[in-house]
Order: structure tokens, then sequence, then C-alpha cells
């Protein structure tokens, strides 16, 4: 646009305030990309976090759950894949594969190992570190607080302006008088 810049710094739970809008830190975590071939032929490479899904570009109903990345894969008995480090020493990739959205399984791959589905071939690569930002521009915030601030004060007037005490009265026709003093 006009060229103008601005600078921030955004955390968990510290915005940035840029231009008129919040950035917020939403997650961070591990991605790849995910190239699959069919018949040896690049067929589709897509950049994903883990615990995203691909279904295959040619096969909808076929598709792949990335799971979990271990930077610094290791098996340790009886409780399952490991990392012994942050650093990518030993990547793997633990997947999962659907089929007409049933589970057809999973499994870990490490470093340059394929999955092989019939005539496709499935390869996780170029693991890296990813950071997702939530961008706000919230016009309404006053109203947020104009209600937040009457919520309160209907609170304090209901626990510090009660009665001091209810009497109940039985009439003479059976009723019940109820009041407050």
């Amino acid at each position: 646009a006009d060229g103008a810049r601005e600078q921030g710094t955004a955390s968990v739970n510290a915005p940035a305030d840029l231009f008129g809008y919040k950035f917020f830190q939403n997650s961070i975590g591990w991605g790849a990309d995910v190239r699959i071939t069919k018949d040896g032929e690049p067929l589709q490479t897509e950049a994903l976090c883990a615990g995203d899904f691909l279904p295959v570009k040619d096969k909808p109903e076929l598709g792949i759950y990335f799971q979990a990345f271990y930077p610094d894969y290791t098996m340790v008995e009886g409780s399952g894949p490991s990392t012994q480090s942050m650093l990518p020493r030993n990547p793997a990739y633990l997947y999962q594969v659907y089929y007409q959205k049933q589970l057809l399984g999973m499994n870990v791959l490490q470093g340059d190992e394929k999955l092989t589905i019939d005539e496709y071939a499935v390869t996780f690569e170029n693991p890296r570190n990813y950071a997702l930002l939530a961008v706000k521009r919230d016009h309404f915030t006053w109203l947020v607080l104009i209600g937040g601030v009457i919520m309160l004060l209907g609170l304090v007037l209901a626990f510090y302006l009660r009665p001091a005490a209810v009497c109940a009265v039985q009439e003479k026709d059976g009723n019940w008088h109820v009041y407050a003093q």
C-alpha cells in the first residue's frame, strides 16, 4: 500500500498490535512436507502441521493423517514412540492411513522411508517448526467491556443488596404470605 511499516513481537498472552490489528500466537509445533507420487510420477506436495489430514488429490476417499513428529526418534519399551531431544537428528513421522473414513493402519516412518499404498507412495520430508498466528480486528470490544461492567454490577447488587431476613406467615385461609425484612 503506502509502504508504512510497523514492528512488534507476539507471544502467548501478549499480542502484537500492528495497523489496528492484533496478532496472537495461536500455537507452535512441528510440520513437514508430505509428497505423494502415483506410479512414480509426482501427484501432490503439501506442507502439513502435525495433526493435519491430507486427502489424496485424485482419490479423496484415501487420506493421510500426519499425527505426530519425533525430531530425535526412539522407541521406548512399553510406552511407544518418543523423542530424545528437540533437534532433528533422527526424524520420524507417525501417520495414519484412512480409506472411506475407515482407519487402514498406522505406523512410524523414519528419515526418507516411503509408505506405499497400491500405486501411491507417500514420503515425509523437510521437517520444520511452525508458529500459527491468529489475526483479529474487533471493532466492538467496547460493547464487551460494557457488558462485563453491567454483569459485574449485577453480581455486586445480588450479593450485597439482599434482604436481611425472609419471613413466612400462614394466613387464616391456609395460604402462606412470604415477605422480606
